[in-house]
């Protein structure tokens, strides 16, 4: 393993710990929210968000509940889905530095 290879990994593993000693198990960027169809990527990975779903700190408010915009950094728990992604059952908002 060549020193930039460990360098990723320790970064990578950083990310990982930080985000689950605030009591989350994973954390990233939000990419689209769609929230009338209760879709929402983060990291490129899809997944299900409800009006159960509890987020902490500012979002928007729509007809279909809070709106999530591309760019804020969010942390977040899931659950496994049967019938489609897993659904996120928390999620904190880290920054508000996203798209209007």
């Amino acid at each position: 393993m060549n020193t930039k290879s460990i360098a990723a990994f320790l970064t990578i593993s950083g990310f990982c710990v930080g985000a689950q000693a605030n009591g989350y198990d994973y954390s990233g960027a939000v990419i689209v929210h769609s929230y009338n169809d209760n879709r929402i990527e983060i990291d490129y990975q899809l997944y299900s968000i409800n009006l159960d779903t509890v987020i902490q700190g500012n979002t928007l408010r729509g007809e279909y509940g809070a709106k999530l915009r591309a760019g804020q950094q969010v942390e977040f728990n899931t659950v496994p889905s049967t019938d489609g992604p897993p659904l996120i059952t928390q999620l904190r908002i880290i920054n508000d530095t996203g798209d209007s």
